[in-house]
Order: structure tokens, then C-alpha cells, then sequence
């Protein structure tokens, strides 16, 4: 069985508590601005939370146009779920993501058998001028 995915969000960042584990999300986005393309998008964070999974389970991160469904940015590794009741919080800080053109893309997180549990649109829209300046 595959885990479910509760929570998937875009953000530019995410202050994890040390004592608590807690994380806080910070600026959290669905459109990002460029003024020109191919563009790199400075920092972009995905924060996933996952349960129902059982045991070593190998999943794959994702950011996909949604139009033609190329590849963006894609990670793969495994999450160890000690329980299914378990939720697993992951957080992937990403850097110079590269998008190639304006319009819709997914984020999003898959089995590594290719079954999608979840997917969250964005957009990448051109902007007239400068685009605003990154979040730190």
C-alpha cells in the first residue's frame, strides 16, 4: 500500500523548531515572477508531509510543466515509516531551479512505480520590466 500525502506546499523557506521539530513555513507562493526566459528561480522550497506508509519506501520528487509534462527537477530517495500512523514531514530546499518557459507547472511527489499521491500547481508568469527580487 502507498503512503498518503497530506500537505504538499511551495514556500521560500521553512524554520524547523530543534527542540520541537516544529516548521514554520515561510512565504508561502503558488506564482513565481521572471522577466525573461529560460529563467532560474532563486530558492524554492517543497514541504511535504506523508503517512500510511510502511516501512523503506522509495518515492520520487517532482516539478513538471504541466502542459507537455517535461521535467524540471527531480529527486529521488526513500522515506522510513516506523508506524503508519506515523507522519513524515520533509522538507527539499531547492536552488536555481531552471524554468524554460512561462505557464503552469505541478509539484509534486510519486511512488517510485510512477503512482502520483499528490501534485500542486503553480505558475510562472512573465513580467514587463524587473522582476521582483527573491526572498532571501
Amino acid at each position: 500500500m502507498d503512503p498518503t500525502c497530506l500537505a504538499i506546499l511551495l514556500c521560500d523557506y521553512v524554520i524547523e523548531d530543534k527542540a520541537t521539530n516544529n516548521k514554520s513555513l515561510i512565504g508561502i507562493f503558488n506564482r513565481i515572477h521572471a522577466s525573461a526566459f529560460p529563467c532560474q528561480h532563486a530558492r524554492l522550497v517543497i514541504f511535504l508531509s506523508l503517512t500510511d506508509g510502511r516501512g523503506r519506501t522509495p518515492v520520487e520528487v517532482f516539478i513538471e510543466n504541466a502542459d507537455d509534462r517535461t521535467e524540471t527537477f527531480k529527486a529521488e530517495g526513500s522515506v522510513d515509516f516506523k508506524d503508519p500512523r506515523q507522519v513524515v514531514d520533509l522538507v527539499f530546499d531547492l536552488r536555481g531551479v531552471k524554468f524554460d518557459k512561462p505557464g503552469a507547472y505541478f509539484a509534486g511527489v510519486r511512488t517510485a512505480k510512477g503512482r502520483t499521491l499528490a501534485e500542486r500547481r503553480f505558475n510562472v508568469d512573465k513580467v514587463e520590466g524587473p522582476a521582483p527580487p527573491p526572498q532571501p
